[in-house]
């Protein structure tokens, strides 16, 4: 992954590019493509194993809206980015409020402690916090407010182009975690499967190679995850899994651990029933582990 600009150089090891030599396809495409089929399902697939020799697309590069887990991940691999660059540091403090201008339109808003998930930070306005929290706060919690204070802390530009570093493309962030409001005219944020890929398996690979960073934010996700049911069938992992709340709509992006670690993203449109999209899921992901084991 090709870094950009701004003196990101110096950046942890965790952003380094991916090994050489190309991939070859997973063989369970066959077996994916019949589960989707007898699903009459419309469903993206972005995999890789971290060894980096097998890996399967599937319309994944198909956007769709971005759920706010998506959009945190870039924003804490930019934060820790530049702490690796000596930009900032970790320790150093905001104060935390609750007032922001829209990085789309310019409109000033106001988050709703009600609708946050984590409605502890509301109770620290006024007073500082340091970055390393304020991210704890965004991944382990979901929290809106941490993840706005962040983005106006690092600067929506610097956000955009890291996710460039790790995929052009494949992640839009056009607004905050904003509220939303009746006949909102503003764009949404959208991404990709292969975008929410690439975003998981630079902490993957980073963490995999001892990397301090690396294992600090996968903890961080891990954290997050004891608070997520598992996927039926899948023990839990580290990893960001949070559903879209459209019609039909779901997706589970995860770094999988185990004799044959792979990093994995489904979306899953065209089925009302969340029980089936979980379960059709859990298939998927079985056959694409079922396909690791065969080339032992």
């Amino acid at each position: 992954m090709c870094l950009v600009g701004l003196a990101l150089a110096s950046a942890p090891a965790v952003f380094t590019q991916n090994p050489p030599g190309a991939p070859h396809e997973s063989p369970a495409r066959g077996e994916v493509e019949r589960l989707i089929q007898l699903a009459q399902a419309d469903v993206s697939v972005a995999f890789r194993s971290l060894d980096g020799r097998q890996q399967l697309y599937i319309k994944a590069d198909q956007q769709f809206p971005a759920p706010p887990a998506v959009i945190q991940l870039p924003i804490m691999i930019e934060l820790f980015a530049e702490a690796g660059a000596g930009e900032l540091r970790l320790s150093d403090t905001v104060e935390v409020h609750n007032s922001f201008s829209s990085i789309a339109d310019g409109s000033v808003y106001h988050l709703d402690p009600k609708s946050d998930s984590d409605q502890d930070l509301y109770k620290s306005v006024g007073k500082p916090i340091a970055l390393r929290d304020l991210c704890e706060h965004m991944m382990a919690r979901n929290s809106s407010l941490a993840a706005d204070l962040l983005i106006e802390e690092l600067g929506v530009e610097r956000i955009r182009q890291r996710i460039e570093a790790l995929h052009p493309g494949g992640i839009q962030l056009i607004r905050g975690i904003e509220p939303e409001k009746p006949n909102d005219a503003k764009s949404d944020n959208t991404t990709s499967a292969r975008g929410m890929l690439e975003s998981l398996w630079t902490l993957a690979k980073g963490q995999e190679e001892d990397n301090d960073a690396s294992k600090e934010m996968v903890g961080m996700m891990a954290r997050a995850a004891l608070s997520q049911p598992p996927t039926n069938g899948i023990p839990p992992d580290p990893r960001i899994a949070e559903s879209v709340r459209l019609a039909g709509i779901g997706e589970t992006a995860m770094i999988m651990y185990g004799p044959h670690p792979f990093v994995v993203v489904i979306v899953v449109r065209g089925m009302n029933k969340s029980e089936a999209r979980t379960d059709l899921v859990a298939l998927i992901e079985h056959a694409l582990g079922t396909g690791l084991d065969a080339t032992d």
